[in-house]
């Protein structure tokens, strides 16, 4: 995990390279979750688009094949143990979700979240990737900025500028006009996965709480009350440096936005 230092928008204090070690197999989806995934299960579909200020017309699309946004860290959570509970047949649930108020939909936020197994690792049902495992499935065997390739030597943060790398893999602000697009429009990584840089930032399970330690075995496979928690892959909204692989965004847990949404996964 992590970056080389003379990576572009490179993280000085998260993203030292570090020998990380996942003993357990896992699936992760090919897709960010859509909002016609919400539908089948009958949740109120919560993504959005802003109504006023300097992006006034943006946010998420609102096809049905289109990554659902707006999601809550509780959110996301909570619809993964809805498709635990409804799989044939019933799956373990992996989140315990307290204190609640709201509904899953309508930005659902819960007072405290523990776990059913003493890590997420170790629970079959569905649940959102550990930051390890995303990174994981994200560079798809790769160590460069993008699976595509490098980023532009003079890329800089906060600057949104066009990357013949990222161009054709990721929706983000050079080319997605700050609006969502519906999944797998463009080409996956090396491992079949879509969208996994761009489009809808991902909520992963883990708080922000600074990298694994160097050689980490199953690292941050637990939870704790941090009302922080990390999102990954960059969005539309952001510019090339924060679509790297190893860039670590974070999101508060109770609010939402239209830019955050996530994919799943599961133990084998």
């Amino acid at each position: 995990m992590g970056s080389p230092e003379s990576e572009p928008g490179r993280g000085s204090k998260n993203e030292q390279q570090t020998a990380v070690t996942l003993t357990h197999d896992f699936l992760i989806g090919q897709y960010e979750v859509t909002q016609d995934d919400f539908a089948l299960q009958g949740v109120e579909n919560p993504s959005k688009i802003f109504a006023d200020g300097p992006y006034t017309g943006k946010g998420n699309c609102l096809e049905p094949d289109c990554p659902v946004g707006n999601v809550t860290w509780f959110e996301a959570v909570a619809f993964a143990n809805l498709l635990s509970e409804r799989s044939e047949p019933p799956l373990e649930k992996c989140y315990v979700l307290d204190e609640c108020t709201g509904e899953l939909g309508r930005g659902l936020a819960c007072r405290t979240v523990t776990l059913s197994q003493p890590t997420v690792y170790e629970c079959e049902g569905y649940r959102l990737p550990t930051d390890a495992e995303w990174e994981y499935a994200a560079r798809a065997g790769t160590r460069t900025a993008f699976y595509s390739g490098d980023i532009d030597r003079g890329a800089q943060p906060g600057t949104c500028t066009r990357d013949a790398a990222l161009d054709g893999i990721a929706w983000y602000c050079g080319d997605s006009d700050f609006t969502s697009f519906p999944v797998g429009q463009l080409a996956p990584n090396g491992w079949g996965l879509h969208d996994v840089l761009g489009n809808v930032q991902e909520w992963v399970n883990d708080p922000d709480d600074g990298r694994s330690s160097p050689s980490a075995r199953d690292p941050r496979g637990t939870l704790n009350d941090s009302t922080v928690r990390y999102v990954r892959g960059g969005g539309v909204f952001v510019w090339p440096t924060a679509c790297r692989a190893a860039s670590q965004g974070t999101g508060v847990v109770n609010i939402p936005s239209p830019v955050n949404g996530f994919r799943l996964a599961r133990t084998l």
